[in-house]
């Protein structure tokens, strides 16, 4: 899949580089979310990319909220109907820009209206990007931020109407990925059991196998009729498996036990 669209051209000139650093001081002393999204508005405002959007993990559609229950796209001023059906038609596993921020690691910037015409994206991405262009956004500058245990996650500043502008993300590339990190780590100490453990993973010997064999793209059923068992307790042990693992799909889980060295696609071969 080609991923590359709107190559910035120049850059709407940042207004003092001591403000960026404000931004940055500000989140490191921060520890509320709702005042976190504030300073990324705030950076955005300066940027010239005004609408901010979140994504704390990517590997779903579900949406982040501060600490008073409230969507956090939603207080950021996206319309309530995009959000409904943003999440009830699983747009963050389809939407090219997402995709694009699993599969790099520095801020990139895209131009939707040429992202329209790729020849590389597929009916349902274009339909997601046209969703996009119906609320007015048509640049986006992505923030790419990769956590600890496979977790993927973002940070996004969109257009709002207007005039579209040339953005050069590469002179700001540092310091919009030190502050998509800040807040990041914000969202991960307020969200409920979504922390990091603080103690060595032990996985039994039958999750290893089960998730081993799945890290080999084998289904329940196959997996089942390996090690002899019925296919709902391979999926038991599996999600027991991602429980422990701090993940959140069969994908992460699997990514997580092999960063941590708990399975080998070697083990058996």
């Amino acid at each position: 899949m080609l991923l590359c669209w709107g190559d910035p051209v120049s850059t709407r000139p940042f207004a003092v580089n001591d403000k960026f650093d404000s931004y940055y001081k500000r989140l490191q002393g921060c520890s509320s979310i709702k005042e976190g999204v504030e300073i990324l508005t705030e950076v955005g405002g300066e940027i010239g990319f005004p609408l901010l959007g979140v994504a704390s993990d990517l590997s779903t559609s579900n949406i982040l909220h501060d600490e008073d229950g409230r969507p956090i796209s939603e207080s950021a001023g996206w319309p309530r109907s995009f959000i409904n059906e943003w999440v009830k038609d699983n747009y963050t596993l389809q939407d090219p820009i997402t995709i694009r921020c699993q599969l790099e690691n520095l801020p990139f910037f895209c131009d939707l209206r040429q992202m329209i015409d790729a020849d590389s994206l597929c009916r349902p991405q274009k339909k997601i990007i046209r969703k996009w262009l119906h609320v007015g956004v048509q640049q986006v500058v992505a923030v790419p931020v990769h956590l600890p245990r496979a977790r993927v996650a973002a940070v996004a500043f969109a257009s709002k109407g207007g005039h579209p502008q040339p953005f050069d993300v590469h002179e700001w590339s540092g310091r919009l990925l030190a502050i998509g990190h800040l807040f990041m780590n914000i969202a991960m100490r307020n969200e409920a059991g979504r922390q990091a453990p603080h103690v060595p993973v032990h996985l039994t010997p039958r999750e290893v196998e089960c998730l081993t064999w799945a890290a080999h793209g084998k289904s329940d059923q196959i997996i089942a009729a390996i090690c002899a068992l019925s296919p709902a307790t391979v999926r038991s042990y599996i999600d027991s498996a991602a429980s422990k693992l701090g993940a959140t799909t069969r994908t992460q889980a699997v990514s997580v036990a092999s960063s941590l060295g708990l399975i080998s696609r070697s083990t058996l071969n």
